[in-house]
């Protein structure tokens, strides 16, 4: 709201009527009516003087405000008026008069007196040329010789006017007007020659001042012309006259006496007055005391007239000119224009520094020479940080001394600055130099004591840790501490930057991490800033939130059966990440047969195991924590029972017997069938048979099953007999076991031959197991002879029959080949006729029985019944993911890599891994699976940089920010590779710090790091860097730009330029010469600012406060403020009032307004008696402030031998050998001198020449002079006085001599003996770089009476005090050197500054370093200190060397190839390299070394790119290049690159036919592609055998069919190319023809939903924000459907509560944006939104995915700060010093710093109160004194930290107690009054009075007195007599009232009263007797004779006491009456003594 937007310039205020209406269910409502006044707090306004009108207007159309003049703050003599709509003024106001301007206040209130304010008006008045000039005289005389040429000056009038504009210039009248001039400076010249003849004698004038309006009153000129008579005779003498001052009178002067003349006299008559003259002797002597500061008297030259003796001349001749000095005596006190000067200086200043204010301060003395020469000295507390420098002429300027001050120990200085003149007879003068130690930021915020260590428990939220707090013992914005979170928080803990309290901002895993060390910064507003950190630790409590974890997912031990439960199985373990009791784990089972140990986790049975009963057990083991809740994990453990050997073998009999017959008595011929068993397994399990017996006629044949049979080599029985052995079973265990049993083998002989045998001793067959063989599977069939029938049977056949008459055999049950895989029996056939049981003896023709026995081995062909089974249930292993691919081994079961691994992509792998078995068995087909799982865990390797999201950045700060606010939080680089081993962390860096920002490198948070006031753009953009930290490979990192607008919130001005001022010194100031001061809204913009200028302490100046033209005011002396000075000019925005200061450089031109002069009234010199004709003895020197000074020295020839030159050179013009000394009295005089003579200086001086014989040659004092200058030391710098050095004054033309040229352009030795610096001094000019410090030696001579002096020797160390350069690391060598030739100077090493881990090394011409520097090693740079000493220790200084340490950056390979296609164009990419490492504050730059480096060009980024087209004919096939990379100045190491240029050879034979194949994804096999058939062509095929993993191909009709179901989302399915070839028909070739290209598209269904890629997406949005804004962090998110047309196109809708606030729009294909709609949010109520985000594809068959919208809404400053209701009345003591009043709080409902208040006083407090910024602590700052104002409404303000801010403001009473600090005070200081004695007591004698300014009962006065004659009236003060008075008692009381109030203590004043008696007539008077006799003779009888005396008393006085005498006859009639008339004596004032005389009767 600005009026001048929509109101006059000259509008205050306006009103506007708003009506506002509403309506309800369709009826409008009661209109609502806001009467709205727009104000302006100040109003300036210029007017002319004189002038009466409107001064301002104002609008106020209805009567609900009010304007009024506050009548007390109007200026007297001003009158004005008010009407409804303006101010008028009445009366015009005079400006010279005094009236500049005029200020009043208006108030503005509302007719309800609710509301007011207050409009301050300034009226300033501008000045009108309104007043005449006046003369100074009305008449001037001007006198001229007759014969005066044209443009002779007349004379000067002058004119005074009292305006301050308009030129004055002057107007001649009367009759020679046109033969004169005068110009505007009032200087009357002639036109014309003023001849006698052409002019009368006296030459009449008028003459008119006119100042361009007005004209003064006429003055009157009147020029007379006179003549002039030279007298005939002049003899031209000079007399040289000298007294001095204050001499008395009649001291001798001169003696002007000349031979043969007389009658000496003065030509001018003012002589008199000064000197007397003898008439006759002709000498001088003063008249007067003479005053050689008198103008008058000082200098004086008059003409000397005399008579010739023998001349009878009537006129006198003129004999000479007596010219006399008085010399000075020291009769002047040096005097300050003040006194008390003020200065300012910041604190630790270096030495030398100016103190401001205290510069070329001038202080006076009158006298002249040494008299006048003042010298200064400090004294008093702080006189050690001071010195005082005389500078010019009684010039004083005050400097830091070495003593550095520090304003926080002295913060001001009061010291007494003496000066004082000459030592001999000192005068002295004082001042007082109050020195005020201005800031500087030189103190670090320290933090409080106090603990460090803190703790907070996990998962609490948000909570607050602890405050900082910190002190800065600077003031100011140097003062004020803001914290930050530096280092530590990982984004988990935040850090107020006003209060510095430590809180927590989310929920911390303690498991992740249980201590943080916070690094806290307590930084200062100061520029630049200072910090401290402070880092304190954060123990994270626990809580039970994590569950016991067992160390194994599945747990597996072996107990070896029957062992005692004593002994462990296995250990199980357990880990909990929790600490304490809430990670002390219990175990226990559930399990009847083991036991779990609580505490360690040991198992044991619980009863020993029988292997035999059950191998293997599987058990639940559960690990349990005591936390509250409790939390427990399972295991499930594997318990493998190992079997012992603890069972015997069994026979499944336990005896065996078996009958055969000698025809069955064939070798191996089976004779019985042993089984056995036994329980246990492995080797345990299997045994061996042996025999007791019979063994060379049978042996046991099998493992499992034995069968007996008859052994090789066995001899028949001759007869029938009977075997009997035991067969033993002995297992293989250890140790064995073994069982037997009896056989018994009958034989029974039979004689003949068997006509049935069986064909084969072994038969073998085999089943398949698991079938039931009800059909015979195999027959065993014994030859017989045909007549015989044969029966079959089995011995040991078990579940095997045979058919008795077929020998066909069956099973009756399934056989198991795993239980077991053969079966062994007997089989034996026998005739029908034996009748035996087992063996039947058959007899043929019943005789002879046929038998036979065979064995018969059944095999159990496997059945895939039995599903692979791995050893182990579950696998896990490991791989990196950078592991190379290898092909998988189907058949060993090794895994390998098969493809890329992506730790990123996929960091684990749950693998089933399936055994198959490969094999169909008996035409039973069907494979069968055995699965285990495989977890393969990925290790992460560093092969993804860091990728910032949504860059580039952009933000906005204002300019106004505090130092650390937050710039931005957005930006945010994330990194795919895990965070176990730093892979994924993210560390962030400012590459293209300007130093106003500073980057948290944990979050990437940018903040304020200085004030941004300073920075001269709007706009910075950074180079941020993001960097990972692997542990082991190598970094990778990732740049961007973040662009930072810096918002000017408040307008504030911009000064684009520096601006000069030129001025010619004493040349009064021209308005029309100005120059235009221009500030601008913001440094790019052409727009001025609307702003007001002021110029900052400076009288010289003004400047126009609308235009900013800045023009000269009053005339500039440069001898006062040099030649250059600065003039600062302030631009003020109208509307912030933020202002911006500029120096404007103002150069004055100088004048020679100076005359020379001598500072001493005697100048020496010495010269030897032989030097010769035109030796230059030396020069007599003058001083002149000037610049183009050009002095000229005269002195009176005379006959002396030395000639004194114009320019003051004394010269030899003879020999000198006659001479001791001469002796010259020299003048200095300027010829081109444009000034003011100032007759106080001193232009004489006395030059006395020694002559000395020439005995010796001159020597310097000390021969060797040691000098160190710091680098920077300005040219024209003295370095050395030679002439101090020893005795040596009065030598001259001194030398210097060196041999080093470089030497012989620094340094100067002028004639005078300075040696000064002749350059400014900077080592970089003429040394390396390196050098810190060089030795320069130069000799200087003198030369004295023509000879030369011995040489002396300066020895010039010229030395940086800083050092600073940069270094590689792991570099070792020079760091940096010096030049040292002398062995006058010495460079040690301060080793206590050289820090740790670094040595170096002096070598006498440089320092060394001698070990390497790691830069990972955390040594980024080194930092130490040399010292500079002289020999012999006198003088010393100190380098400060900072060595920074670079990292140079490596390659990541060492040669990197690339390959492109010769022709490739230009700016073709060729490829990219890649460094690591690297200096991380640098930019990387590469550079191309090789033949062809030119052809190519490669960025910041590594890319390498050609810049021509890359032909064969121009470039080879290999192209070499070298590439370095450089960070800084540190390069590293070369990489090579090799460019291949590549060509393409095309096959020779190709139909180049394109088949087009289309397909639906998903079809079934063999659905049909394509037809690839081409005529006269057969035998298709595919190029690529893949090809067939997808299609068939016929390969006679080309038909193309599917092989399976294709996935159009399989990239290698989705489309392909295969190259199809074919033979010809009629051709013999031994190759296929490619025909052409099969191009398959498999067309999409919708098989996939739309996918989200997280669960959930964040976003946040700022509240109220516009219809259609973004949400951040939900711009442009893609979603994914493998699917495509519209199958994957996805559309969005939103649900969920809060969702009519936002809309999702789709943008791009298938990415959702989420704006807001068109309600708006408030963040108060809504804090955040979670929303359900649907996406749908193909409405016709849709599918669909969600995901979870959490949307936080961002605060904005949109609620003002609101004061929490109390009471606005409080009340403070006077008196009572700082004192708290009360604390006021307001509450913001925003967050953040918008919800920050800050509290501020900003009206009402007048500097006795203050408000806590942060508390809202209202207090007193220092005592109130009640007396001076008891109410004080103080104006708080509540002001949030947004932007832009909001504010509050309330107003509080604070009333003043009063205490009793004032004590009644009289109203006189003295009371007089009278009394008329005898007067009752009952009148008032007089009434005293007395005031006390406190109130209340301490400003109740009681008098009272301790006079016993008088009484006071203790309340009124009436003073009344005790008793009556008697004027004769005492005619005068002096009584003391004293006045005390009732204050507690109470307060008195006393007052003296003087109360004169008045006398009434009260007393008769008294003769001294009663009668009177007395005698007479008659001879003293005579007139008047005495006779008696009478002496009469009378006690009244004055007439009452007076008498009269009369006399009487005794009858009382009176003879003669007559007054006391003659007085003889007075005894005293009662009693008078008179004497008869004169009685006459």
């Amino acid at each position: 709201m600005f009026l001048s937007d929509f109101a006059n310039d000259d509008t205050v205020a306006k009103e506007y009527i708003v009506s506002v209406t509403a309506t309800m269910g369709g009826q409008r409502a009661t209109v609502a009516t806001f009467y709205i006044l727009f104000f302006r707090s100040s109003f300036t306004k210029m007017l002319s003087e004189n002038w009466i009108g409107n001064i301002l207007s104002y609008s106020i159309t209805s009567s609900r405000f009010r304007i009024d003049i506050k009548e007390d703050t109007l200026p007297d003599r001003l009158w004005l008026t008010k009407d409804l709509t303006t101010i008028r003024l009445v009366n015009g106001t005079d400006y010279e008069a005094g009236i500049r301007s005029i200020n009043f206040k208006l108030d503005l209130v509302t007719t309800d007196s609710a509301k007011s304010t207050t409009v301050d008006v300034r009226i300033n008045i501008e000045d009108q040329n309104d007043e005449p000039p006046e003369f100074q005289k009305a008449v001037y005389d001007f006198f001229l010789l007759a014969g005066s040429k044209r443009n002779s000056v007349v004379g000067v009038v002058s004119a005074t006017d009292k305006d301050t504009v308009g030129q004055t210039s002057f107007h001649l009248e009367g009759a020679y007007k046109d033969d004169f001039t005068i110009n505007d400076d009032g200087i009357l010249t002639s036109k014309v020659d003023l001849t006698r003849g052409r002019f009368p004698s006296a030459i009449l004038f008028r003459v008119k001042a006119y100042d361009g309006v007005n004209y003064s009153e006429e003055a009157n000129i009147t020029v007379y012309l006179i003549s002039y008579t030279s007298n005939a005779i002049n003899l031209n003498r000079t007399f040289l006259g000298s007294v001095s001052e204050n001499s008395p009178p009649g001291t001798n002067v001169a003696d002007v006496a000349v031979s043969n003349y007389t009658g000496y006299k003065f030509a001018n008559s003012r002589a008199n007055s000064l000197f007397n003259l003898d008439l006759v002797s002709g000498v001088v002597t003063t008249n007067i005391s003479l005053d050689r500061e008198n103008n008058d008297h000082a200098y004086t030259d008059f003409t000397i007239l005399a008579y010739m003796d023998s001349n009878d001349q009537c006129s006198p001749v003129t004999i000479g000119q007596l010219i006399t000095t008085v010399t000075d005596v020291n009769d002047n006190a040096p005097t300050f224009s003040r006194p008390s000067y003020t200065g300012s200086v910041k604190e630790n200043s270096t030495t030398g520094t100016l103190v401001d204010g205290l510069v070329d301060v001038v202080v006076t003395d009158d006298d002249i020479g040494e008299n006048g020469a003042v010298n200064f000295a400090l004294t008093g507390t702080g006189s050690n940080y001071f010195a005082v420098e005389k500078s010019n002429h009684n010039q004083f300027t005050i400097k830091t001394s070495g003593t550095l001050v520090d304003r926080e120990v002295t913060p001001y200085v009061v010291l007494t600055l003496t000066g004082t003149d000459n030592p001999s007879n000192p005068q002295t003068g004082t001042t007082t130099l109050n020195i005020t130690v201005m800031d500087i930021n030189d103190n670090t915020p320290q933090f409080n004591p106090g603990t460090t260590v803190f703790s907070v428990e996990e998962n609490a939220g948000p909570t607050s840790i602890t405050t900082l707090t910190a002190t800065d013992k600077d003031e100011g914005r140097n003062g004020q501490v803001s914290y930050s979170l530096v280092e530590g928080g990982f984004g988990l803990f935040a850090v107020d930057e006003s209060t510095g309290a430590v809180s927590t901002v989310k929920e911390i895993d303690r498991e992740n991490r249980d201590v943080f060390n916070l690094s806290i910064e307590a930084r200062d507003q100061g520029s630049p800033s200072l910090a401290s950190v402070l880092t304190i630790t954060v123990n994270i409590r626990d809580v039970n939130d994590e569950k016991p974890t067992f160390s194994q997912t599945f747990y597996k031990g072996n107990y070896i059966e029957n062992t005692p439960c004593t002994t462990s199985i296995l250990t199980v373990a357990a880990t909990d990440l929790d600490e304490g009791s809430n990670a002390n784990i219990r175990f226990s089972t559930t399990s009847s047969n083991f036991t779990v140990d609580p505490t360690s986790g040991a198992i044991r049975c619980a009863n020993p195991l029988d292997y035999e009963a059950m191998q293997q057990h599987l058990i639940e083991i559960k690990a349990e924590n005591p936390g509250t809740p409790s939390m427990s994990d399972t295991v499930t453990v594997e318990i493998n029972v190992k079997d012992v050997n603890d069972n015997s073998p069994r026979f499944d009999k336990t005896t065996y017997q078996s009958e055969i017959t000698t025809w069955e008595w064939v070798t191996n011929n089976p004779v019985d069938v042993f089984e056995v068993m036994d329980d246990d397994s492995g080797t345990n399990g299997q045994f061996i048979f042996s025999m007791s017996g019979e063994t060379d006629k049978f042996f046991i044949d099998g493992e499992t099953v034995g069968v007996l049979r008859i052994k090789a080599g066995a001899s028949q029985p001759g007869a029938s007999t009977t075997y009997n052995f035991d067969v033993t079973a002995t297992d293989k265990g250890s140790p064995p076991r073994s069982v037997s049993v009896p056989v018994s083998v009958q034989v029974k002989k039979i004689e003949g031959n068997s006509t049935v045998r069986f064909s084969s001793n072994d038969f073998r067959f085999s089943i398949v197991e698991n079938q039931v063989y009800t059909t015979p599977f195999g027959i065993a069939k014994a030859s017989h002879d045909p007549s015989v029938s044969v029966l079959y049977s089995l011995i040991r056949g078990g579940d095997f029959r045979i058919d008795p008459t077929s020998g066909e055999l069956t099973c009756s049950r399934p056989q198991d080949r795993e239980a077991a895989p053969n079966y062994t029996m007997v089989v034996r056939a026998r005739d029908v006729a034996t009748n035996a049981s087992d063996v039947a003896v058959a007899t043929d023709n019943a005789v002879v029985p046929l038998t036979a026995t065979t064995q018969a081995t059944i095999v159990i062909e496997d059945v895939n019944d039995n599903p692979p089974t791995f050893t182990e249930t579950s696998y896990a292993v490991t791989v990196k993911e950078d592991s190379h691919m290898s092909t998988r081994s189907k058949d060993t079961g090794v895994v390998k890599v098969s493809s890329d691994l992506d730790y990123e992509t996929t960091s684990t792998y749950e693998c089933i891994v399936t055994a198959v078995d490969m094999y169909t068995c008996n035409n039973v087909s069907g494979r069968l699976t055995g699965s285990t799982t495989l977890s393969v865990t990925i290790l992460d390797v560093n092969d993804n940089p860091p990728v910032f999201q949504g860059a580039p950045y952009r933000a906005n700060i204002s300019r106004d920010a505090g130092i650390n606010s937050l710039v931005t939080d957005t930006i945010n680089a994330t990194d795919r590779d895990g965070v176990k081993d730093g892979n994924g962390v993210v560390k962030y860096h400012i590459l293209s710090n300007t130093g106003y920002f500073r980057i948290d490198r944990d979050t990437g948070r940018i903040y304020v790091a200085t004030a941004l006031d300073a920075v001269n753009d709007d706009k910075v953009t950074l180079r941020i860097k993001a960097t990972d930290v692997p542990q082991t490979d190598p970094a990778m990192e990732t740049i961007t730009d973040i662009t930072i607008s810096i918002i000017t919130d408040q307008p504030r001005p911009f000064f684009k330029k520096t601006y000069t001022f030129r001025v010619k010194e004493n040349e009064a100031p021209d308005e029309d010469k100005s120059v235009s001061i221009r500030a601008y809204v913001r440094r790019a913009s052409e727009e001025e600012c609307n702003c007001t200028y002021d110029v900052i302490d400076s009288s010289s100046f003004y400047i126009d406060s609308i235009t900013g033209e800045l023009r000269q005011r009053e005339e500039v002396d440069r001898e006062e403020t040099g030649s250059r000075f600065y003039v600062t000019v302030k631009a003020t925005d109208r509307h912030s009032l933020l202002y911006r200061t500029t120096d404007v450089e103002v150069i004055v031109e100088d004048v020679n307004d100076n005359l020379p002069y001598f500072n001493s009234t005697q100048q020496k010199f010495i010269v030897y008696q032989s030097a010769p004709v035109g030796y230059v003895i030396g020069s007599v020197m003058s001083l002149d402030p000037d610049l183009n000074s050009q002095p000229r020295y005269t002195t009176i020839p005379g006959d002396e031998p030395v000639e004194l030159l114009g320019n003051g050179t004394l010269v030899v013009r003879a020999s000198l050998l006659n001479y001791t000394d001469i002796r010259m009295v020299v003048s200095v005089i300027e010829d081109n001198f444009d000034g003011t003579v100032n007759t106080l200086l001193q232009t004489i001086t006395q030059v006395y020449i020694e002559v000395r014989p020439d005995d010796h040659a001159p020597r310097f004092g000390n021969e060797h002079v040691t000098v160190m200058l710091v680098e920077g030391t300005r040219r024209g710098t003295p370095i050395a006085d030679v002439r101090t050095i020893g005795s040596l004054g009065g030598y001259s033309n001194y030398d210097m001599e060196t041999t080093d040229d470089t030497a012989r352009a620094l340094f100067l030795v002028t004639a005078s003996g300075q040696v000064l610096c002749g350059q400014d001094m900077f080592l970089s000019d003429f040394a390396n770089d390196d050098t810190v410090a060089k030795e320069y030696i130069v000799n200087v001579t003198g030369t004295m009476g023509g000879q030369k002096a011995t040489t002396a020797t300066f020895y010039i160390l010229i030395f940086r005090s800083v050092f600073t350069t940069t270094i590689k690391e792991n570099w070792i060598g020079n760091i940096l050197s010096y030049s040292i030739t002398s062995s006058k100077f010495r460079i040690d090493i301060k080793e206590d500054t050289v820090p740790e881990r670094v040595q170096l090394a002096n070598d006498l011409r440089a320092i060394r370093l001698v070990n390497k520097i790691d830069y990972e090693g955390g040594i980024r740079s080194i930092q130490f200190k040399l010292d500079l000493v002289t020999i012999d220790s006198t003088k010393s200084t100190t380098v400060n060397v900072r060595i920074k340490i670079e990292d140079p950056p490596k390659f990541k390979k060492a040669v990197y190839d690339f390959s492109l296609p010769a022709g490739a164009k230009r700016n073709s990419v060729v490829g990219v390299v890649d460094v690591s490492g690297g200096d991380t504050t640098g930019q990387t730059s590469f550079h191309l070394e090789g033949a062809y480096r030119d052809d190519f060009t490669i960025n910041e980024d590594g890319i390498v790119t050609s810049k021509v087209d890359l032909t064969r004919g121009r470039f080879p096939s290999t192209i070499p290049l070298r590439v370095k990379a450089s960070v800084g100045v540190t390069y590293s190491d070369e990489a090579n690159i090799t460019v291949y240029l590549i060509s393409c050879t095309i096959s020779a034979i190709n139909l180049n036919k394109e088949f087009l194949g289309s397909v639906s994804e998903n079809s079934p096999p063999e659905t049909y592609v394509a037809n690839v058939t081409v005529s006269l062509y057969t035998g298709y095929t595919f190029a690529n055998p893949q090809a067939l993993s997808f299609f068939n191909l016929d390969p006679i009709y080309g038909i193309v069919t599917t092989v399976a179901g294709l996935d159009r989302e399989n990239n290698d399915q989705a489309y392909t190319e295969f190259n199809v070839q074919a033979y010809m028909d009629s051709g013999d070739q031994c190759s296929t023809v490619t025909i052409g290209q099969l191009m398959t598209n498999v067309t999409d269904v919708n098989d996939n939903t739309p996918t989200f890629s997280r669960l959930s997406y964040t976003g946040r949005v700022k509240e109220n924000s516009n219809p259609g804004t973004l949400v951040d962090g939900l711009v442009d998110v893609a979603v994914t459907d493998d699917d495509i047309g519209e199958n994957g196109v996805v559309n969005f809708a939103l649900t969920g509560t809060g969702s009519n606030y936002f809309a999702v729009e789709k943008s791009n294909h298938n990415q959702f944006t989420i704006k807001t709609s068109g309600i708006r949010i408030d963040r108060e109520e809504t804090p955040y939104v979670l929303l359900t985000l649907t996406g749908t594809d193909n409405p016709s068959n849709p599918q669909t995915g969600t995901t979870t919208l959490n949307i936080t809404v961002m605060d904005i400053n949109d609620n003002t700060p609101q004061f929490n209701p109390r009471t606005t009345v409080f009340s403070v003591e006077e008196n009572a010093g700082p004192t708290s009043i009360t604390s006021l709080t307001a509450t913001d409902e925003d967050e953040g710093r918008n919800g920050q208040v800050s509290y501020t006083l900003v009206e009402g407090g007048f500097g006795l109160f203050e408000v806590n910024e942060s508390t809202g602590a209202v207090s007193t700052v220092k005592e109130i004194d009640r007396e001076n104002r008891k109410v004080f409404n103080l104006d708080i303000q509540a002001r949030d930290q947004g932007s832009p801010s909001l504010e509050s403001v309330t107003t509080i009473t604070v009333n003043i107690h009063d205490v009793n600090d004032e004590m009644p005070t009289f109203t006189q200081t003295f009371y007089k009054s009278n009394y008329t004695e005898n007067a009752p007591c009952t009148r008032n004698i007089l009434t005293v009075a007395a005031t006390d300014l406190d109130e209340g009962s301490n400003a109740n006065i009681r008098f009272s007195t301790t006079s016993s004659n008088f009484t006071v009236d203790p309340t009124s003060g009436t003073i009344r007599c005790a008793n009556p008075l008697d004027y004769e008692a005492m005619q005068q009381h002096l009584i003391e009232i004293k006045a005390e109030n009732l204050g507690t203590p109470s307060m008195s004043d006393t007052v003296q009263v003087e109360i004169n008696v008045e006398d009434v007539n009260d007393n008769s008077p008294r003769f001294d007797k009663t009668t009177y006799q007395s005698e007479v003779t008659t001879w003293k009888w005579g007139t008047n004779n005495p006779v008696d005396v009478f002496e009469v008393t009378d006690d009244d006085s004055g007439t009452n006491g007076q008498l009269i005498f009369s006399m009487s006859r005794g009858d009382g009639q009176i003879l003669h009456r007559w007054r006391n008339c003659r007085c003889v004596t007075h005894q005293s004032r009662r009693k008078s003594t008179w004497c008869l005389d004169n009685i006459q009767f």
